[in-house]
């Protein structure tokens, strides 16, 4: 089953799959949530044998300008 995802677009074209990272007002900042997003969304092109590839983006001018740095202390990558 596909995950729901807030602030990340997932699309399949053929064997080619697609990560957009949807935060664009904070130039596709890594947040807590938006890690958490793409690892599930990872795992679920992992099980599909029909995607090859798959491409990560952003929306907007920036693909990611890194880790959120307003993000809560301790909520920090994953381990």
């Amino acid at each position: 089953m596909r995950p729901e995802t807030e602030l990340v677009e997932i699309g399949v074209d053929g064997a080619v799959g697609s990560l957009r990272i949807a935060r664009p007002a904070k130039l596709n900042a890594l947040s807590r949530q938006v890690l958490d997003e793409l690892a599930e969304s990872a795992r679920w092109f992992d099980t599909r044998e029909d995607v090859k590839v798959v491409v990560i983006s952003g929306q907007g001018g920036a693909f990611s300008a890194g880790f959120d740095l307003a993000e809560p202390v301790g909520a920090g990558p994953p381990d």
